[in-house]
């Protein structure tokens, strides 16, 4: 069989795509032997030849062919010149396929039912897509007035982070590029560990700390390593619906937890509750309602939680905000039995795109906790978490909270005040003045899931209580609101516009 010959009625270069030429001629050969325009067993052009055909370096078309070489769509005899494959890598109805560029990317022709098994989800997997995604907030520029877990960004110490980030580029060494410790470099851990036992009372060492890529993959890493599939967990009610998600996905069985003004009460709980292998808490601000858990409460779960052999997650959600009387002591600083597995967010105190966060362990399951994390994910990047640590180390973070305290404060009294002035008859606040959150029942005849679309179509994200409901009990029926990303004066004219929709 003669040679081939290839030019601009087989292969088309485009000098404007930013796909590289070598690419280009590489993905125009493989298309044409998929297609059969190329037949098997054909000699193919020199590499001189076809540079002078296309007009393009010889390199590039030696780097074409040995990326085709290598792949098995072409073979090479010494003396005798390059020929198109007899033996396909793609005999498997390749063919089926429509190749596009790399820049616009490969789409799959459609395939009739009978032609393949298409792969399908586990049990977990089907959990997991069963999740209701609509209720994950969605943010094109920047967040809705009133969404929650968004801390004041605006005051974020910007100069002092870029700082940090620079000082800390200029000293990366060849050992920053390799592989790392999967639990998170010990220097951060040391550091987490001394802030949350300054900060919260934590009872630790380092190697009980673990940096994790924020709060979901804590709850969802020790979910699975604690449970089997049909254990029961103690699950607040209401409660953070990612968590429940989280536990669902893992093949939990959620009893609700039943949740008042003095926070989770175990006592109301009944015998079947007994055998919970977990309880998921967040005593310091209950998410969503709100209110705080009493030292009674907190020593007397973790008296049933010692009885009952349970183990406990204890999402210290918002612990650091509080704004009428000093943050009660942690359920792991008071947890003598060491069943208690700690939560913290870093991304809550700094910013939600950092994605960090951490989670400390019993010490008698550290070697397990370290396995899980070389199997299942590491933790963020370290450039990250060595500016994380560098933020920590020299005073930053303490002085930041000290100063968002103040500002989380006033946008708090902001939201109290409005609701009050705008909304008195129709929204009933609930919970302590404290985290980056505030709830509120309606006392009219609406369903908050209503009065949420009338909200987002002024402009604003506010969340339904219902959502974190286990029990869809008609108490929790009411209006979360994230106070962090708005002034004063923002909060004030938001809820005057709310008003309007009621």
């Amino acid at each position: 069989m003669g040679k081939v010959i290839l030019g601009v009625g087989v292969i088309q270069l485009d000098r404007r795509k930013k796909t590289p030429l070598h690419r280009q001629l590489y993905e125009g050969i493989r298309r044409a032997i998929l297609e059969s325009k190329l037949e098997r067993g054909s000699a193919l052009p020199a590499t001189r030849s076809l540079a002078k055909q296309l007009n393009i370096s010889r390199m590039t078309v030696v780097n074409a062919y040995d990326q085709l070489l290598a792949e098995g769509y072409l073979t090479a005899h010494a003396g005798s010149g390059t020929f198109v494959n007899c033996n396909l890598p793609d005999d498997v109805k390749m063919a089926r396929f429509s190749f596009g560029s790399a820049e616009e990317g490969a789409a799959m022709a459609p395939i009739s039912a009978g032609d393949s098994v298409q792969p399908k989800l586990s049990a977990r997997g089907r959990r997991v897509a069963a999740t209701d995604e609509g209720m994950r907030p969605t943010y094109k520029d920047q967040p809705a007035l009133f969404s929650l877990g968004i801390p004041a960004l605006d005051e974020f110490p910007l100069d002092v982070w870029t700082k940090i980030c620079r000082d800390r580029g200029r000293a990366i060494s060849i050992f920053g590029l390799t592989y790392q410790q999967a639990s998170g470099w010990m220097p951060l851990r040391q550091a987490i560990c001394e802030f949350t036992k300054l900060f919260r009372g934590i009872k630790c060492h380092p190697e009980q700390v673990f940096v994790t890529a924020g709060i979901q993959q804590a709850i969802d890493l020790t979910s699975r390593l604690l449970l089997d599939t049909g254990d029961t967990v103690l699950f607040e009610d209401p409660g953070y619906w990612r968590a429940r998600e989280a536990l669902k996905a893992n093949g939990a069985a959620l009893l609700p937890l039943p949740v008042d003004a003095n926070g989770a009460s175990i006592r109301s709980c009944g015998p079947p509750a007994e055998s919970a292998k977990l309880i998921y808490i967040t005593p310091s601000h209950q998410f969503p309602l709100g209110v705080t858990m009493s030292i009674e409460r907190r020593i007397e779960l973790l008296d049933w939680a010692r009885r009952h052999d349970t183990a406990v997650i204890e999402d210290d959600y918002d612990s650091v905000y509080s704004y009428s009387q000093p943050p009660i002591p942690s359920l792991q600083g008071l947890d003598s039995s060491q069943r208690t597995f700690y939560m913290g967010s870093l991304s809550k105190l700094l910013f939600p795109a950092l994605g960090m966060g951490y989670l400390i362990v019993p010490s008698s399951l550290v070697g397990a906790f370290e396995s899980a994390f070389k199997i299942v994910g590491r933790s963020p990047s370290l450039f990250m978490q060595q500016v994380v640590h560098d933020f920590i180390a020299h005073g930053h973070l303490e002085r930041h909270m000290r100063r968002m305290r103040k500002i989380h404060e006033q946008r708090h009294s902001a939201l109290i005040e409005a609701i009050d002035r705008f909304l008195p008859d129709k929204l009933q606040l609930v919970g302590a003045p404290a985290g980056l959150h505030r709830t509120a029942r309606i006392l009219i005849d609406q369903p908050d899931t209503v009065l949420i679309e009338k909200i987002a179509n002024i402009g604003f994200k506010v969340q339904a209580l219902s959502i974190d409901s286990l029990t869809n009990s008609p108490d929790h029926n009411g209006l979360v609101f994230g106070f962090g990303c708005g002034t004063p004066k923002d909060i004030s004219a938001g809820i005057r516009r709310i008003a309007a929709v009621f």
